[in-house]
């Protein structure tokens, strides 16, 4: 089942992608509003969406890279090949980032949710049939969360993470909040509220060796404090997380930068190898986020058909 939560949060974070351009670009309303309802209608589409949702196997990343194409293309707007291939890689990076980020293995679901609520705040007032369409993907999203367990959900983080692994592009948005190191690694962070659900930290329950309990064993943990709300999975539900909301709209990523560590000898040594082969190269161009694609010129210009 990790297809349609993979396919939904790289979707959404097309559209996020798409509607800062069309309003950078200053594209007329009414056409900006057709090229996102025309792909959402496509995206989203119920007898599409029901044979997602049919438990598969996850589709190759070239194939899913197709799919992305076709579905950017399933209205007025035409992108050439460079700028598809840079939109893909922002989604790819933007959704790896959320599966690296999540709390808890369920967290998934709410990123799904996340994409899906922006999505029909765009719809919002809109009887067309990309709404209809979007409320049976909510439906499905909700069966399939009825029929997951907590188990379920960590193999499904685990295969995702398995499809992501290997993908290191460097996207300028995740480099300036110190999110992710010049490799294009993500920087995992430590600390904050507990995930909802878990024990407090720092009890340590001893047994005897015919399983009686004994006092236990306590020590102070400063690093975390409070719990994180838990998220709901209702139509407009409190989601409990941020990861999966549009990060363009006012240009920050949806988590709090880890702090500086210095690194071990080990990892120095090998920044030092990576130096040294890379001098006389040419600075590898940094994939750019959407607030830098007027000077990098990631995604072209749109071309409308009238």
């Amino acid at each position: 089942h990790a297809l349609p939560v993979l396919f939904i949060n790289m979707g959404g974070e097309m559209l996020y992608i798409l509607d800062q351009r069309l309003r950078a670009q200053k594209i007329d309303n009414e056409k900006a509003r057709k090229v996102l309802n025309d792909i959402v209608g496509t995206m989203f589409n119920k007898r599409f969406m029901e044979e997602l949702f049919r438990p598969q196997e996850l589709f190759t990343r070239n194939s899913l890279r197709v799919l992305f194409d076709r579905l950017a293309h399933a209205s007025i707007m035409r992108l050439n090949s460079a700028s598809m291939d840079k939109l893909y890689d922002l989604m790819t990076m933007a959704v790896k980032f959320q599966v690296y980020m999540a709390e808890r293995p369920r967290d998934l679901l709410m990123v799904c949710l996340n994409h899906l609520d922006w999505v029909a705040k765009q719809l919002q007032g809109e009887d067309s049939p990309a709404k209809q369409a979007l409320v049976c993907t909510y439906k499905l999203l909700a069966l399939l969360d009825k029929q997951l367990g907590y188990g379920d959900w960590q193999a499904m983080r685990h295969c995702l993470m398995n499809f992501f692994q290997d993908t290191h592009t460097r996207v300028s948005i995740f480099l300036k909040e110190g999110t992710q190191d010049n490799s294009g690694r993500f920087r995992l962070p430590f600390g904050g509220p507990l995930p909802a659900g878990f024990a407090k930290l720092g009890n340590v329950q001893l047994y005897t060796n015919r399983g009686k309990p004994l006092q236990p064993a306590s020590f102070s943990v400063k690093q975390f404090n409070g719990q994180s709300r838990e998220g709901s999975a209702d139509m407009r539900g409190d989601r409990g997380t941020s990861l999966g909301c549009n990060m363009y709209a006012g240009g920050q990523v949806d988590t709090s930068a880890p702090p500086t560590q210095q690194p071990t000898g080990s990892e120095s040594r090998q920044q030092q190898k990576q130096q040294q082969r890379s001098k006389g190269a040419p600075t590898p161009q940094l994939v750019a986020a959407p607030s830098d694609l007027d000077s990098y010129q990631v995604i072209g210009v749109f071309e409308f058909q009238l």
